[in-house]
């Protein structure tokens, strides 16, 4: 039986490329303001147990 879904999901890695490329543009023109917003967002997503970091070191 033949596998069609390729048909049914497109890629999205072209998509995906396009918005990498925006998001690096943006961040470059401000990025200290970029750095404490990433900071922000990285306390939020620990506050409600969405980022789990790795531990640091060895």
């Amino acid at each position: 039986m033949p596998c069609s879904t390729e048909r049914i999901f497109p890629s999205l890695a072209a998509g995906m490329a396009v918005a990498q490329a925006l998001v690096t543009q943006l961040a470059a023109v401000d990025p200290a303001r970029t750095s404490a917003s990433i900071e922000a967002a990285e306390g939020m997503w620990s506050k409600f147990g969405l980022l789990h970091r790795r531990p640091s070191g060895g």
